[in-house]
């Protein structure tokens, strides 16, 4: 009898553990391996534990192969949210963010097939933040990504932030390659549009050994455009030996009722404040830099590698926008040999 209430007990104990085993079991399956610490990253292999990033906003991952996101982000897709296409990790359904802090290493493979398309009234009280991530404060590095970024924001007193990796950056971009092409449009008034091809907007943050082959662009109506190759807005952020190869263009289409008439369009950043105490070093740019504004009385910036001056050691293929204070022009076969 003392056999049998033991066996009992036994077979009662193991009932009640294994909930939890397959809790723990449940919790390792959202990766293809590791831990989450920075020594034994989480392991991504699957679309669906690229998705699951957004759960662990303050942990460590690597990519272990190329995935493909097509069909994922297409209208009806899984990850389609209402025909947006991909919420950006941190940036959940409505694109509010939260800080991705923890560190995200591409390793080499490529994301392709990224759309996010947010179209004229979404969600038209809130800042965007528009991105294969929303908002960087950790690091981001070794990440390919080829997709498509549209964002149309209609209403006044907002921001929209798009990046071809990340929308606002205040942390560390390393060794990324873009191929998005992003869209940052505000048709209305008081709106503005940071439009890059690293981070749509930077701030105190660093962008470092990253370039962009995809076109660039600005539009807005009142307050200023802005678009760059690596980043549409610089403050206070540090970018180096980066370049650019992508058609950059910044489009004012306001009129003389407007508040803020200029369009800034730039090889490395749309705009750099000058003020900051950020700098751009060893960058250079060979792609197209255009810019235009409706009002003819207003200004349309299109310089190669940035507004101001605050840059050292930057060149440019002739011809492809304003030199601006400092930059060094050369010529295509010059742009070989350096």
């Amino acid at each position: 009898m003392k056999k049998l209430l033991s066996i009992a007990l036994s077979i009662a104990l193991m009932l009640c553990v294994m909930p939890l085993g397959a809790l723990s079991v449940a919790a390792y399956s959202d990766f293809a391996g590791g831990s989450g610490t920075e020594e034994d990253p989480y392991l991504i292999a699957t679309v669906d534990q690229l998705d699951n990033v957004r759960y662990y906003m303050d942990a460590h991952f690597r990519l272990t192969c190329d995935l493909d996101l097509t069909e994922a982000v297409a209208e009806g897709g899984i990850y389609d949210v209402e025909g947006r296409g991909w919420a950006p990790i941190g940036g959940e359904n409505t694109y509010y963010f939260t800080e991705f802090t923890g560190s995200f290493d591409g390793d080499g493979p490529t994301i392709s097939g990224l759309r996010v398309n947010i179209p004229t009234g979404y969600d038209q009280s809130n800042n965007i933040y528009a991105g294969l991530f929303a908002y960087n404060t950790g690091t981001i590095e070794g990440l390919i990504v080829e997709g498509a970024i549209s964002v149309k924001r209609a209403s006044g007193g907002t921001y929209v932030y798009a990046g071809g990796i990340v929308g606002y950056n205040k942390g560390t971009v390393r060794n990324c390659h873009n191929a998005v092409a992003v869209t940052a449009n505000s048709p209305n008034y008081s709106c503005y549009a940071y439009a890059g091809g690293i981070a749509g907007y930077q701030s105190s943050g660093t962008i470092e050994q990253c370039y962009n082959t995809a076109d660039v662009q600005g539009v807005g109506r009142s307050y200023s455009p802005y678009a760059g190759g690596i980043c549409g807005y610089n403050d206070g952020g540090i970018i180096r030996n980066c370049y650019n190869t992508g058609n950059i263009h910044s489009k004012q289409a306001g009129t003389s009722s407007s508040q803020y008439l200029y369009a800034y369009a730039g090889g490395i950043a749309g705009y750099y404040v000058s003020s900051s105490s950020g700098s751009i070093t060893h960058c250079y740019n060979a792609g197209a830099i255009t810019a235009e504004n409706a009002d003819t009385s207003s200004l349309a910036y299109r310089y190669a590698i940035t507004y101001t001056d605050k840059y050292t050691n930057c060149y440019y293929l002739q011809g492809t926008g304003d030199a601006g204070k400092g930059a060094v022009s050369l010529t295509e076969a010059q742009m070989r040999k350096a």
